[in-house]
Order: structure tokens, then sequence, then C-alpha cells
């Protein structure tokens, strides 16, 4: 073990592992400083040898600090054969120092999962590593024949692309999907992969059901209510730069310093900062973003020096150390300091605007199609900040604006009126929007999930409390205000009066999303429970425990039920379910007639309510922005709105059949339903 055999151990060529002077690694695990810790030391006796105790954790004693020990005639049944003076001499004499877990900012002696001190980053460059620690997984699947895998943080590695070629060897022709977040206008990297677990495409979906010609409104709305205007993203990655991740960032420019004499420590800070995308990939041949070239350009004084650079560990270092940046400064600092619609506060998204649209939409699936048409397209993961029915309800705001702005200021008046504490705005407008995507009537729990939601938003803004600092007293102040308006007549009968018609318009777009999920090219991905319509919050309210045997009842009777039946239980989830069932066998029976991408645009009075398009021999049609619908989105509603189709077909979502000769009306399409999936026959 490395603990206990220190720099000897063969293991240690395993970890990311940064040894101090003394020889030592710094693990800053303890609950408490170092000096109140130590009065919990314990030494107890596990697997045959002497372990040093802390609560629940133990760590090896190497061989010195067992012969002193011995000396001292420490027995198996009493500490106190160990004077506190022998205790503080062996905790001396190992190969690790322990420390505060709140110091590993400062000094940590080794690489982790962003900021998760339990979680040591592997040396997956190293190619014994690489078979050492993936035995298992090789052995496992050969033995299930299993599809594929899912390469989750492939950022994190010091040389994505050479590991992923590894894999590929090794796996052949089977599935390898990469956790990568690609930013806008950003495209995968030439990686021996069938495509990205799919945030690129939650946000190209997601961008359909946002009205951007309101925009503008929603983002004033939001900065009158909070008093501050667009927060800066680098705001947020200088916070957890300069506590999360100081001591990781002095490391790389100690290390730099080595490199190019005279190296300013702020320059380098700046560089990582300005950067948007999560990573760049010169250590491995790939670019920079062209400020970033030119950044580093300045830093080393020359265009020269960047190139001289390209292949040295400080640039995989420099570029290990961005998506954690990003990961924790931008999605979980930025996103809770400035969410005009926290449905665009999500992983591969950017709050400070409503998307690319369906311009956006069309050619990103023209892209996936040409260049890798078995991506992955998801909707909701383990580590969405909202499941995908959420953000479809608070899109809707987007096109109500104006009801939007009443309701808040009137429950503003109310909650004011309910609790004496000052509640940061943006804490209060994210509560608001919170509410709304997850109420479905309440229920055992639900107070403290929407709770437990508050907490951690307000600690990951960092604007009045945070994981590091907390701030006791205002977090007893945030749930008072949760619970006062939760118990409050006046406050639930006039939030309620305004969710019926969001949920109503929202259920709608859960099902649109869900049928241009499955029909969008790539491998659909639904997240466990989200069949049926699913109202979670951040994690871990995205990792309960799903009821399967009430979905597998439900699911029974929807089917049972039929179309028209279900489509009344709409907000309840039932016309959802009934087409992930629809879709789920089309997927199976019928997925290679889905060739080619071509967009239709529809024409009429709501022709911007419409998102369409032709793959092969199937036509895929799916109404948005409901509330702009002048009655229910189906039959005459659609006026004169029509789409460019021509021949006979089965609609798989009606299982009627249609004929059309150069036009489709709407109104033949969304007779009985707002989507359809046009087969040709």
């Amino acid at each position: 073990m490395v603990l206990e055999k220190g720099r000897g151990s063969r293991y240690a060529r395993l970890f990311d592992l940064r040894w101090g002077d003394d020889g030592k690694i710094v693990v800053p695990v303890l609950g408490e400083p170092p000096g109140e810790a130590r009065k919990k030391f314990r030494v107890s006796r596990m697997h045959g040898k002497p372990w040093l105790s802390y609560g629940q954790l133990a760590f090896p004693l190497n061989a010195r600090a067992r012969r002193m020990l011995d000396a001292a005639g420490w027995t198996r049944s009493s500490r106190d054969d160990v004077s506190t003076e022998v205790l503080d001499e062996i905790v001396g004499a190992q190969w690790y120092t322990l420390t505060y877990w709140k110091d590993a900012a400062k000094k940590i002696g080794y690489r982790r999962f962003f900021d998760v001190n339990g979680l040591i980053a592997l040396r997956q460059e190293d190619p014994w590593v690489f078979q050492v620690t993936h035995r298992t997984l090789f052995r496992v699947i050969d033995a299930y024949d299993m599809d594929g895998v899912r390469v989750d943080h492939v950022d994190g590695l010091l040389r994505p692309g050479e590991y992923l070629g590894r894999l590929r060897e090794r796996l052949g022709e089977r599935y390898i999907f990469v956790e990568k977040i690609l930013a806008r206008g950003e495209r995968l990297p030439a990686w021996p992969v069938q495509g990205t677990t799919g945030y690129d495409f939650l946000q190209r979906l997601n961008s359909v059901f946002v009205d951007s010609e309101n925009w503008g409104r929603i983002r004033r709305i939001y900065e009158e209510f909070t008093g501050g205007g667009v927060a800066d993203p680098e705001q947020g990655k200088n916070v957890v730069l300069n506590t999360l991740f100081r001591g990781d960032f002095e490391g790389i420019v100690s290390q730099l310093s080595q490199l190019a004499a005279g190296v300013d420590a702020d320059a380098v800070k700046r560089l990582v900062l300005r950067a948007r995308c999560y990573r760049t990939y010169l250590s491995e041949g790939g670019l920079f973003e062209s400020h970033s070239v030119r950044e580093l350009a300045e830093l080393l004084g020359s265009a020269e020096g960047v190139l001289e650079l390209a292949g040295t560990d400080f640039i995989g270092k420099l570029e290990q150390l961005m998506p954690a940046l990003m990961g924790k400064g931008f999605e979980d600092t930025f996103f809770f300091r400035y969410s005009p619609l926290i449905s665009l506060c999500e992983v591969g998204c950017d709050p400070r605007g409503a998307g690319d649209g369906l311009a956006g939409f069309h050619l990103g699936n023209i892209l996936a199609e040409a260049t890798h048409p078995q991506t992955m397209v998801a909707t909701t993961t383990h580590d969405t900040k909202l499941s995908e029915d959420v953000r479809a309800r608070v899109n809707v705001l987007s096109e109500i604006p104006e009801f939007w702005r009443r309701a808040l200021l009137s429950w503003h008046r109310i909650s004011r009126r309910l609790v004496d504490a000052e509640i940061h705005p943006v804490d209060e407008y994210r509560f608001y929007q919170a509410l709304l995507g997850a109420w479905n009537g309440g229920g055992a729990g639900f107070g403290e999930r929407i709770n437990a939601y508050m907490l951690k938003t307000a600690k990951e803004s960092k604007l009045r409390t945070s994981w590091l600092r907390p701030n006791e007293s205002y977090e007893k102040s945030l749930h008072r205000f949760v619970d006062a308006c939760l118990n409050s007549g006046e406050f639930m009968d006039s939030f309620t009066g305004f969710w019926t018609g969001v949920a109503k318009h929202g259920a709608y777009n859960s099902v649109s999303q869900t049928v241009l999920k499955f029909t969008s090219p790539g491998v659909p991905d639904t997240y466990w429970g989200n069949e049926a319509q699913t109202y979670l919050l951040v994690d871990p309210d995205n990792r309960r425990r799903v009821d399967f045997d009430l979905l597998d009842r439900s699911l029974d009777r929807v089917c049972e039920a039929g179309l028209d039946k279900v489509t009344a239980g709409l907000v309840s989830g039932d016309l959802k379910l009934y087409l992930s069932k629809k879709m789920f066998e089309f997927r199976r029976l019928g997925q290679e007639k889905l060739r080619g991408y071509t967009p239709l645009y529809a024409r009429g009075r709501y022709a911007r309510n419409v998102v369409a398009y032709r793959r092969g021999g199937v036509v895929v049609a799916a109404a948005r922005f409901y509330a702009s619908l002048p009655g229910e989105p189906i039959g005459q509603t659609w006026y004169d709105t029509r789409i460019r189709v021509n021949g006979k077909f089965r609609d798989i979502v009606s299982g009627e059949s249609l004929e059309f000769r150069g036009d489709a009306p709407l109104s033949s399409v969304f007779e009985h339903s707002p989507v359809a999936i046009l087969v040709a026959d």
C-alpha cells in the first residue's frame, strides 16, 4: 500500500501523486484541524496489523511505526500502553501527513476528481496502469458480451485521445461513449468513439422550447428582481481557483516557471479563467481556442514557445485543471448565481442566452448524422441539475413573460409578510422556479426535497453561504422562508393557480421532447424512471430509488386505455409513458428506417410552433410553444398551418393511415395528438 510504504510501494505508480520535499503525501481527510483531530487518534489492530484510526477512517502504519509500537509495549487490548508522546512520534513517522479537509485548497498530495478528496486520480497515461485498472472491466465485458462502455469525465485524463485509442483496440467495434461537454460551436475531437453521452443534444433540444423572442424580457425581469446585471463566469471560476484548487494551480505555475523563466502567475490565471471550453487539446496535437493561443504566446513571449510546450506535461496538467474549473466554477457556481431560467442552468448549456433554437437543433442533428450517427442522445442523467420534465415546465415561462412577472411580484409580496428574514433575491427567484418545476401536488417528503435543493444551490452559489464557510444563520432563514411559503394558504393558492397552466403546457413540452429525442440521430438514453414524467431536482434528488412496480402497473394501465384516454391524463404523465413505450417499440422494430436528416419547415399562422423533419421514410412532427396556441394543440387549432409532405403514411402514435399530396395540414397530422411519427407505407 502506498500510504504504508511510501515511494517504495509498487502501487505508487498507479496514482497521480505529488510527493513533498519531506517525501510525504498530504492527505486532507480530517474533519477538523490537526490539533483537534490528534485527540481522537487511536491505534487499533485490523487484518493482523496495527492501524491508525480516526473515527470511521483507518490508515496503515509503516514498518518504523510498528517497531516503535513494539518497543512501547503496545498490545491489542489497550491503547493506554501508547503514550501521547509515542502516538505523536508514530503519526510523524508516516509517509503521509493528515490534515483538515478544508486545507486541501492550500496543499494536497494528489490529483483528485474535481474537489472530492476521497477520489484519487489514476495515471491512465501509463500503459501498465491501464492494464491493471481495466482487467476486471474487460473480463466482465467479455463474460456478458456487453455492448459497450461509457467513459465519464474523459477530460480529466492527461491524454484522453491516447487512452481512447487503447480502449478501442481492446473493445473492437463495441460502443464507446465519452462524457464530453462541448461548448457552443465546439466539435468533438477526432477520437475513436461513437460519440458523446448526450449533453450537446440536451442543450440543442432544450433550446427548441425556449422562446428566444421573449428572452430579453425574461432577462430584464430577472435582473430587476435580483438587482444585478449579467454575472461574470470568470468570477465563479476565480472563486473556486482561489479556494478549491489553489494548491493544484500553484503546482502548475511552479512547473511552468521551471520551463520558462519569469513566468507571471497572474498571466497563467488569466489564461485558464478566460477559456470558454472545458478543455483544450494542445497536449495531443489539437488547438487552443484562438484567444488562449494568444494568451499563451504572450505568456511565453512568442508563438514558438507555445509549440515548444505542446508535448510537455505542463500543458497536459494545465488542461486537466480546466474541466475542474469549468465544472465547479461555471456549472456549480455561476449557474446558481445567474438564472433567468433555471432550465438553462444545465450541463452543456449557458444561462446567458436562449440558445440557437430550432435552427441550431436542425444543424446539430445534421452534423451528428454526418459525423457521429451512433452518438448518445440524452435528456436526463445522474448529473443533470434538473430532470427533463422540470426543464420542460420552466421553459414555459419564456412564452409568458408578463404573466411570470406578475406572479413573481405577487409571491414576493406574500412571502415578505410571512417571513422576517433577508433572503438573497437570487435564492428567492430560484425557489419560485424550482417550485414550479418540481411541484406535483406535494406529497410526503416534498418539503425536505425542496429545502435540500435550496440549501445545496445556496452553498454552491457562495453568495451568502458555502460548503467551506457555512453561514448557519442564513441557512436557517432560508429554511424558514421555504417552509413558510409551503405552509401558507395564501401563497399556495396563488402559486397553484399559476402552476396549473404551466404544468399543462410543460407536460406537452415533455411529450414533444420525448418524440424528438427518440427520432433524432443517435442512440436515445432514458435515465431510470424518466419513461414517465419525473420531477427531480439536483443530486441526490435525481438519484432517488425508482418504484418500478408502480411504473409497470402504470404502463399496463395506459396501454389498455389507449391514446385518447391517456391524453386526458397529460399532467399526470400518462401520455409521456404511453409515447415512451411506442418509441421503444419503434426503435426496436423500425429504427433502420431512420436514415439521413432533412429539416421540414411549416407554413401558416402557427408555423413557428412546429418542429418537423424527415429521416428516410419517416416524417417526424412535434408541437412547441403551446401557451401561444389558441386552444388544445390538436385538430382545427392549427388553422392553415402545414408542412411539405407527400405520400401514404401510417402514424405510429395514433395508428391511423394518412395520405398527403404535396402538403400535410397539421390539423390532420395532429388530429389526435400534438406529436406524430409518420412511417411511409
